[in-house]
């Protein structure tokens, strides 16, 4: 069975004679805390320090106890570059840790790191970015090292803060959420805490998950809920990767995670930005030629002074340029909510970009963007491949979305319709996803198969047409 119960946390200050531990647990109500400790996935005392000679505990909210590190409170944070760089050393040496980060990015553009969380060997510490003397090189190059495994629950925002400031790459990456999807059921885009919950059997809070990161001196309830984000991502590790061996899936997930090495990911092109502009499907052709152009300026804007591209410019203010095509910036003024201080500062960078979109030559222009929906007509054939999917997930133990999108299975069926051959580009149509459900997808479209319910029961069926399972 999966689900198990984590183990005791392997700290340094393990060593500690029982005798004063028992002692400690006999003061506090013996029976009431062994329960809370060990047994279940019930909120427990947030925080189990172990200083030389000494067991003492601190209540800190409704999440489980941990043996962070060696020492009192302090010792959980460090903040100096010495002690940093042992981290690393031990880590490098391990070939594997834990990681996690704690940014902000609501008032800029490029994410802020406020605090990296490293688990190792059953400790969790946390290091402070902010602190004067911290210096990230060596944790960037550490995270490029193919002799060393970096354990992440969708780490993407993560690896995006380093390759922002460095362009590095990871190269050797465990994502426990994309393992999970591999190989458990409903497990989908599982956050961190729910997956902990449901293999570990150990109940974390979130009540520090929207909190101020840059604030110091951080409090010893983000402390707990920072650590606890890596506290046990070795333990997901070795669940998962052992489930996956079984499966004989290993290979698939060294697929899923070759995303981490695009640097394309992080590094969009900023005239691509203008179709996700809310209210672009309503312009016409040569109007979207000048939101191309409008999105495209915003966005480098956005990078340059360091500002969410909204406070730069709204979408809906973008939208009303495209389509009035203002050719001064008297004309510009006219337009309802455009304010003193933003036609001033913006005014003519806009006008230059308004003249550009008109530039554009007509069969240069970029095509309508759909957001109607899809064609209704294709519904039903898109609700039985659907059912279908699904039930090939249950059989396989795994997510559905992971084996294919939703509009995976609507390009199929648009087609099919169309009489024409899918484009190998649909994701379903390549690598393992192929031959474990690619082609009995094409094979049901074509009338191979056959879905029905099992007779009293609410089983699906899947013949085929043959009638073969």
């Amino acid at each position: 069975m999966l689900a198990q119960t984590v183990s005791s946390v392997r700290s340094p200050a393990a060593s500690i004679p029982s005798s004063l531990v028992r002692a400690n647990f006999m003061i506090l109500g013996r029976f009431f805390l062994f329960r809370q400790l060990f047994q279940g996935p019930a909120p427990a005392p947030a925080f189990l320090y172990l200083p030389t000679g000494f067991c003492n505990f601190t209540l800190s909210g409704s999440v489980p106890p941990s043996i962070y590190t060696q020492g009192a409170h302090k010792a959980m944070l460090i903040q100096d570059q010495n002690s940093f760089e042992d981290l690393l050393r031990r880590c490098r040496e391990h070939g594997s840790f834990a990681f996690d980060t704690e940014f902000l990015r609501e008032n800029t553009y490029w994410p802020e790191l406020c605090l990296i969380q490293i688990g190792l060997r059953g400790e969790a510490v946390a290091v402070d970015p902010l602190a004067e003397g911290i210096n990230c090189d060596l944790l960037v190059e550490l995270l490029q090292d193919p002799d060393v495994e970096v354990i992440v629950h969708a780490g993407q925002q993560d690896m995006e803060i380093f390759f922002c400031k460095s362009e590095a790459l990871p190269v050797r990456i465990f994502d426990t959420q994309v393992a999970a999807a591999l190989c458990l059921k409903n497990a989908d885009s599982i956050g961190y805490s729910r997956l902990v919950e449901r293999l570990c059997e150990v109940k974390l809070s979130k009540g520090e998950s929207r909190t101020h990161w840059e604030r110091r001196p951080l409090t010893g309830r983000q402390l707990d809920y920072a650590l606890n984000d890596v506290l046990y991502l070795e333990k997901l590790r070795d669940l998962l990767g052992t489930r996956l061996r079984e499966l004989g899936r290993e290979v698939w997930l060294d697929e899923e995670l070759a995303f981490y090495q695009d640097g394309n990911l992080y590094r969009r092109d900023p005239m691509t930005f203008y179709s996700r502009v809310k209210g672009a499907a309503r312009l016409d052709r040569r109007e979207l030629a000048l939101l191309r152009v409008l999105a495209a300026w915003r966005e480098e804007e956005a990078r340059r002074r360091n500002k969410p591209r909204k406070r730069i410019v709204s979408d809906d203010k973008l939208v009303e340029i495209s389509r009035r095509k203002p050719a001064s910036v008297e004309r510009l003024s006219e337009s309802r909510g455009m304010h003193r201080r933003f036609i001033e500062r913006n005014g003519k960078s806009i006008i230059e970009m308004v003249r550009k979109g008109l530039d554009v030559p007509n069969e240069e222009c970029p095509s309508r963007v759909n957001r109607e929906g899809r064609d209704p007509e294709l519904g039903l054939a898109l609700d039985v491949l659907d059912i279908f999917l699904k039930t090939r997930a249950k059989e396989l133990d795994m997510a559905p979305a992971y084996l294919a999108s939703r509009g995976d299975l609507y390009d199929l069926v648009k087609a099919s319709a169309a009489g024409r051959a899918a484009s190998a580009d649909v994701r379903v149509l390549s690598g393992w996803r192929h031959e474990l459900v690619g082609d009995d997808l094409l094979g049901l479209l074509a009338g191979n198969y056959s879905i029905s319910l099992a007779q009293g029961k609410s089983e699906v069926i899947i013949r085929r047409s043959d009638g073969s399972g």
